[in-house]
Protein backbone atom coordinates (compact mmCIF):
# COMPACT_ATOMS: atom_id res chain seq x y z
CA UNK A 1 0.00 0.00 0.00
CA UNK A 2 2.92 2.33 0.74
CA UNK A 3 4.72 1.75 -2.14
CA UNK A 4 1.92 2.45 -4.07
CA UNK A 5 0.97 5.83 -2.62
CA UNK A 6 4.47 6.99 -2.99
CA UNK A 7 3.79 7.10 -6.79
CA UNK A 8 0.63 9.38 -6.58
CA UNK A 9 0.41 13.18 -5.74
CA UNK A 10 -2.45 14.98 -5.05
CA UNK A 11 -3.49 18.04 -6.40
CA UNK A 12 -6.62 20.55 -6.61
CA UNK A 13 -9.31 19.20 -9.41
CA UNK A 14 -8.34 21.27 -13.45
CA UNK A 15 -11.15 22.22 -15.60
CA UNK A 16 -9.85 19.75 -17.95
CA UNK A 17 -10.49 16.79 -15.14
CA UNK A 18 -14.40 17.39 -15.37
CA UNK A 19 -15.35 15.41 -17.51
CA UNK A 20 -13.42 12.55 -16.16
CA UNK A 21 -14.52 13.32 -12.84
CA UNK A 22 -18.46 13.78 -13.87
CA UNK A 23 -18.16 10.33 -16.37
CA UNK A 24 -16.73 8.67 -13.45
CA UNK A 25 -19.02 10.07 -10.78
CA UNK A 26 -22.36 9.23 -12.95
CA UNK A 27 -21.54 5.75 -14.35
CA UNK A 28 -20.04 4.11 -11.22
CA UNK A 29 -23.11 5.72 -8.81
CA UNK A 30 -25.48 5.14 -11.51
CA UNK A 31 -24.61 0.79 -10.59
CA UNK A 32 -26.52 1.69 -7.27
CA UNK A 33 -29.68 3.41 -8.10
CA UNK A 34 -31.81 1.21 -9.36
CA UNK A 35 -35.36 3.77 -8.45
CA UNK A 36 -34.89 5.33 -11.39
CA UNK A 37 -34.32 4.74 -15.52
CA UNK A 38 -31.24 5.68 -16.82
CA UNK A 39 -32.74 9.00 -18.65
CA UNK A 40 -34.21 10.62 -15.71
CA UNK A 41 -30.87 9.12 -13.08
CA UNK A 42 -28.85 10.74 -15.76
CA UNK A 43 -30.35 13.84 -16.47
CA UNK A 44 -31.03 14.87 -12.63
CA UNK A 45 -27.91 13.64 -11.07
CA UNK A 46 -25.95 14.94 -13.37
CA UNK A 47 -27.05 18.33 -12.70
CA UNK A 48 -26.87 17.15 -8.64
CA UNK A 49 -23.43 15.97 -9.03
CA UNK A 50 -21.96 19.55 -11.05
CA UNK A 51 -23.87 22.01 -7.98
CA UNK A 52 -21.60 19.66 -5.27
CA UNK A 53 -18.87 19.98 -7.72
CA UNK A 54 -19.24 23.48 -7.84
CA UNK A 55 -19.88 24.19 -4.14
CA UNK A 56 -17.61 21.88 -2.78
CA UNK A 57 -13.50 21.06 -3.51
CA UNK A 58 -12.76 18.12 -5.66
CA UNK A 59 -9.20 16.66 -5.40
CA UNK A 60 -7.36 14.57 -7.80
CA UNK A 61 -4.82 11.78 -7.04
CA UNK A 62 -2.85 11.42 -9.95
CA UNK A 63 0.25 9.60 -10.58
CA UNK A 64 3.73 11.53 -9.82
CA UNK A 65 4.78 11.22 -13.13
CA UNK A 66 1.77 11.35 -15.39
CA UNK A 67 -0.34 14.23 -13.28
CA UNK A 68 -2.73 13.97 -16.37
CA UNK A 69 -3.38 10.01 -15.42
CA UNK A 70 -6.25 10.35 -12.47
CA UNK A 71 -6.30 7.00 -10.25
CA UNK A 72 -9.39 8.58 -7.89
CA UNK A 73 -10.70 11.82 -6.85
CA UNK A 74 -12.96 13.08 -3.66
CA UNK A 75 -15.45 15.74 -3.91
CA UNK A 76 -16.18 17.26 -0.44
CA UNK A 77 -16.78 20.46 1.33
CA UNK A 78 -15.62 21.54 4.64
CA UNK A 79 -17.98 23.29 7.50
CA UNK A 80 -18.59 22.14 11.09
CA UNK A 81 -17.61 18.53 10.01
CA UNK A 82 -15.90 17.08 6.53
CA UNK A 83 -18.68 16.37 3.81
CA UNK A 84 -17.49 13.77 1.52
CA UNK A 85 -19.87 14.00 -1.49
CA UNK A 86 -18.29 11.19 -3.52
CA UNK A 87 -15.03 9.73 -4.34
CA UNK A 88 -13.95 7.67 -7.03
CA UNK A 89 -10.86 5.54 -7.31
CA UNK A 90 -10.10 3.59 -10.55
CA UNK A 91 -10.47 -0.41 -9.68
CA UNK A 92 -6.78 -1.24 -10.04
CA UNK A 93 -5.70 1.03 -7.57
CA UNK A 94 -8.77 0.56 -4.87
CA UNK A 95 -7.94 -0.71 -1.33
CA UNK A 96 -4.26 0.82 -1.49
CA UNK A 97 -5.29 3.82 0.54
CA UNK A 98 -6.40 6.72 -2.17
CA UNK A 99 -9.25 7.20 -0.76
CA UNK A 100 -8.32 7.64 2.44
CA UNK A 101 -5.48 9.73 1.69
CA UNK A 102 -8.03 11.80 -0.35
CA UNK A 103 -10.11 12.56 2.86
CA UNK A 104 -7.65 13.22 5.28
CA UNK A 105 -5.30 15.35 2.62
CA UNK A 106 -8.92 17.47 2.46
CA UNK A 107 -9.71 18.09 5.92
CA UNK A 108 -7.07 16.65 8.18
CA UNK A 109 -8.78 18.06 11.59
CA UNK A 110 -11.99 16.82 10.64
CA UNK A 111 -13.49 15.23 13.67
CA UNK A 112 -17.11 14.39 12.31
CA UNK A 113 -17.56 13.15 8.62
CA UNK A 114 -20.59 13.27 6.64
CA UNK A 115 -21.53 11.47 3.40
CA UNK A 116 -23.84 12.74 1.12
CA UNK A 117 -24.36 9.76 -1.18
CA UNK A 118 -24.61 5.83 0.34
CA UNK A 119 -21.33 4.14 0.27
CA UNK A 120 -21.10 1.01 -1.67
CA UNK A 121 -22.86 -1.79 0.27
CA UNK A 122 -19.60 -3.43 1.44
CA UNK A 123 -18.49 0.07 2.87
CA UNK A 124 -21.54 1.15 4.60
CA UNK A 125 -21.77 -0.56 8.08
CA UNK A 126 -17.42 0.41 8.15
CA UNK A 127 -18.24 3.64 7.71
CA UNK A 128 -20.72 3.79 10.06
CA UNK A 129 -19.16 2.24 12.51
CA UNK A 130 -16.02 4.80 12.25
CA UNK A 131 -18.92 7.09 13.18
CA UNK A 132 -19.87 8.75 9.66
CA UNK A 133 -23.32 9.72 9.40
CA UNK A 134 -24.85 9.19 5.93
CA UNK A 135 -27.48 10.97 4.64
CA UNK A 136 -28.00 11.00 1.11
CA UNK A 137 -31.17 13.57 0.72
CA UNK A 138 -28.36 16.05 1.34
CA UNK A 139 -27.37 14.69 -2.05
CA UNK A 140 -30.21 16.51 -3.89
CA UNK A 141 -30.86 19.32 -1.61
CA UNK A 142 -27.66 20.93 -1.60
CA UNK A 143 -26.54 19.67 -5.20
CA UNK A 144 -29.53 21.39 -7.03
CA UNK A 145 -29.50 24.91 -4.56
Amino acid sequence: MTALLDLITVREMREEDKPFVLSSWLKSHRAHCGWASSEDFFRVHREVAEGLMARGRVLVACQKDDPEAIVGWLCSEVGTSLTVHYAYVKRAFRRCGVARTLIVLSNPQAKAVLASHKPVPELADKLTSLGWRINPAMAFYLGIR
